[in-house]
């Protein structure tokens, strides 16, 4: 298993990034390290379903942790708890479309 530059823990290739044509730089270019990946991981292994959905009263499998403030604006908070939620792939890309 892998971390894609997505986000998704993937076996071979993500067939999700397509969504995400911006990302022209890798993860780590990004600034996404070992130590996001294992937080990363480790949110959504402790809480395994998409925040955004269950306030909607649905189901759905968390794959991905979003920054509630973005790095670029408080790079100070890219691994603090609070500034982080566990999102569906879905909810995620309408969190960053909106």
């Amino acid at each position: 298993m892998k971390l894609c530059r997505c986000g998704a823990i993937v076996k071979e290739r993500c067939l999700k990034c397509s969504p995400y044509p911006q990302h022209k730089k890798t993860t780590a270019e990004r600034g996404y390290d070992s130590r996001w990946r294992k937080l990363s991981e480790r949110i959504r292994a402790n809480n395994p379903l998409c925040q955004d959905c269950l306030e909607n009263d649905k189901v759905t499998p968390a794959t991905e942790v979003h920054h509630i403030i973005k790095i670029t604006d408080a790079p100070e908070l890219q691994y603090e708890r609070t500034n982080l939620v566990q999102l569906c792939t879905a909810c995620h890309e309408r969190r960053h479309n909106v």
